[in-house]
């Protein structure tokens, strides 16, 4: 990957916001002969390239620049991936000045190829949500200019390296975040492997991901499932609004994050459900129990229909990672297991659920999951509950024991 020349004037978004609005583009030479303008209009800025040797000038747009909205590696442009697209432009318009035929190498780039394995996905009916979603925020605004036949092995591993998030408040972020860069990963490959399919794309080697390994022994938890005794320790060391959220999560097995977008209106009183506008796998309506009925009629008594249902002590809305500061402090104070993250009430909802008898489909609509993924992650739970059920319902014979045969101890 080239070095990208820096400029003060061009290369941040606040430098670029001081110019002043003209249709005298701002030049910055990046080789010899080579060059990328900027033109700043009154609507936004433009990105532009411009070659210039003997006997050949040309000029190109190569799209907007990031000055509003945030870049994406193809139509929007940050100042290095503006760089990166012109060094693709100049090898093209060069090659085809000179006369070379070029039918076997397009200049496909990442972008383009996380494009294209999106509609395939989409095209077989398969699920492109969440490849479509990950590719687009991790993949595209950092390596989406990038030419495929030009990537490396030490590219992409620092580009995976780079997911990788570390929070003194959190030990489970680390894996947290290795287990999401592998599935980017996978994503990643399977978007370049699929130009692997047509020769016409003029990708020969696919060594740089070939060879780009994921990170090992990620991919789950140790899953903490408090018992009753744990959760009233930590409803006693919370309080306020994180409390409220607290008891959101032990009482729907919602997610963190859906507990925060949620609004009043998403309480449905009659029915007894509570709605999940934007979860993981979807929208969803969680059937509540009469004590979650009772908690969200507290909760939402007199409040406007279209405020944040969750909120902080002070009525601001939470954010991102507000809740794991406080999800720490609970923690120590409860004295439950170090591991134990907000995560686990959800853990804690699914077991406590089946260890009460509920049934598992409905427990995985509640939970916006599988009944596969209930049986991989809960299956000791499944057969408790199945046992009991089996030991309540299954006919009995009134037998009483008449034997005088006792059984040995082992030695």
């Amino acid at each position: 990957m080239a070095r990208t020349v820096r400029n003060a004037k061009l290369d941040t978004r606040s430098a670029r916001s001081k110019l002043a609005v003209s249709k005298t583009p701002h030049w910055v030479a990046i080789d010899r002969g080579r060059a990328i303008g900027y033109r700043k209009g009154s609507k936004g800025g433009v990105w532009l390239a411009k070659l210039v040797r003997p006997g050949l000038r040309k000029e190109t747009k190569l799209g907007s620049s990031d000055d509003v909205l945030d870049p994406d590696g193809d139509t929007i442009l940050s100042y290095s991936q503006a760089q990166e697209k012109a060094r693709a432009w100049f090898q093209q318009t060069e090659a085809a000045a000179n006369g070379v035929s070029l039918p076997h190498l397009p200049v496909i780039t990442v972008a383009e190829a996380c494009r294209r394995y999106i509609a395939y996905l989409k095209a077989e009916a398969k699920t492109a949500k969440d490849a479509e979603q990950r590719l687009n925020k991790h993949v595209v605004p950092s390596l989406g200019v990038r030419p495929v036949a030009e990537l490396t092995l030490t590219e992409l591993e620092t580009w995976r390296n780079s997911l990788v998030r570390l929070d003194d408040d959190d030990p489970d972020c680390e894996r947290r975040s290795k287990d999401t860069a592998n599935r980017l990963l996978n994503y990643l490959k399977a978007a370049l492997n699929r130009l692997m399919l047509d020769q016409k794309n003029g990708i020969a080697d696919d060594r740089a991901w070939r060879f780009l390994k994921p990170f090992d022994a990620v991919g789950q938890a140790r899953q903490v499932h408090l018992d009753q005794e744990q959760i009233t320790r930590i409803l006693n060391a919370t309080s306020g609004g994180f409390r409220n959220l607290v008891i959101g999560a032990l009482l729907t097995g919602c997610r963190a994050g859906e507990l925060k977008a949620m609004r009043v209106s998403d309480f449905h009183n009659v029915s007894g459900t509570l709605h999940v506008p934007g979860g993981k796998t979807g929208e969803r309506d969680v059937v509540l129990t009469s004590e979650g009925i009772a908690f969200l009629q507290t909760l939402t008594a007199g409040r406007p229909t279209d405020a944040r249902l969750f909120v902080r002590d002070d009525g601001s809305i939470w954010n991102k990672d507000d809740h794991q500061r406080p999800m720490s402090s609970a923690v120590r104070a409860a004295k439950l297991p170090t591991d134990t993250v907000f995560y686990s009430l959800r853990h804690t909802y699914a077991s406590q659920a089946l260890m009460a008898g509920m049934n598992v489909q409905l427990l995985a609509e509640n939970l916006g999951t599988s009944v596969g993924m209930i049986e991989k992650h809960y299956g000791k739970f499944t057969k408790l509950a199945r046992r009991q059920q089996i030991e309540a319902a299954a006919p009995k014979l009134g037998l009483t024991a008449t034997s005088n045969v006792l059984l040995l101890k082992k030695r």
